[in-house]
């Protein structure tokens, strides 16, 4: 099922649902009342063979928006290429897909922007450098986040912030996380805009979890705003499934 959550009337309701299945999508919301999905996987493909049934990974290229006036998905027109495990975000009126595996499994350094007010794509190649330690566990869909209409990233593998430079498609280091990010290689790591300031929560080797900001423009030094005590859950990490963030 598919719900959504009515804010004015404080109760879910059901929502029609996308027009293709799928998961570990890219996903961002706005301007206006619009919300947009893009790649993922959808249902394995199957093929029956003499002696076993064999299933691989459906990578998708569709993209659809959803009008939350209407109450209802539209498909765009698909990417150049499917991937999925990307992350998705708005910036300078346009729609970004970032990162994230192809349909055989290798990660991707590439973006792509789709232009809503034109309804094209155009890839940016190798927009996404940021390392992870994919000698120990599977990558991670990339901790990005838009502040002040700039594109920042948590690098895991380094425990750093990271600043997208638009004109020079490189990435500028920003200051160090106050906690290291590496464990699991990100999972349990998540990074979102909060207004004009950075939110990340992750937790260390003991029984922490911490909730740190950061701004543009102040100091480079993180701020801590809360730590509660957690019983670990995977490999002695605080593994976080997601982090939904909401300001009133």
């Amino acid at each position: 099922f598919d719900y959504r959550y009515d804010h004015l009337m404080k109760q879910w309701e059901e929502a029609p649902p996308m027009v293709n299945r799928r998961s570990l999508f890219a996903s961002a919301s706005g301007p206006g009342n619009f919300a947009y999905v893009a790649g993922g996987l959808g249902r394995p493909h199957r093929r029956h063979t003499s002696l076993r049934e064999e299933s691989s990974v459906n990578a998708l290229q569709t993209a659809e928006v959803y009008d939350a006036r209407m109450n209802r998905w539209s498909l765009i027109p698909p990417m150049p290429a499917p991937r999925f495990k990307c992350s998705g975000i708005i910036m300078n009126g346009k729609f970004y897909v970032i990162g994230g595996k192809d349909a055989n499994n290798k990660p991707l350094s590439s973006a792509e922007e789709y232009d809503i007010l034109t309804s094209k794509w155009r890839t940016i190649e190798d927009m996404y450098l940021i390392k992870s330690r994919a000698d120990i566990f599977d990558c991670m869909p990339p901790l990005v986040a838009v502040l002040r209409n700039r594109l920042y990233a948590v690098e895991v593998n380094t425990s750093t912030l990271k600043v997208y430079e638009n004109h020079l498609n490189t990435w500028k280091d920003v200051s160090k996380l106050p906690i290291l990010a590496d464990i699991g290689n990100g999972c349990g790591v998540m990074f979102k805009a909060l207004g004009d300031h950075g939110l990340l929560i992750m937790g260390d080797l003991g029984d922490l979890l911490f909730g740190c900001c950061w701004s543009p423009g102040e100091s480079s030094e993180w701020r801590v705003l809360c730590h509660i005590n957690v019983q670990p859950t995977f490999h002695g990490c605080r593994f976080l499934c997601n982090c939904p963030v909401m300001s009133c």
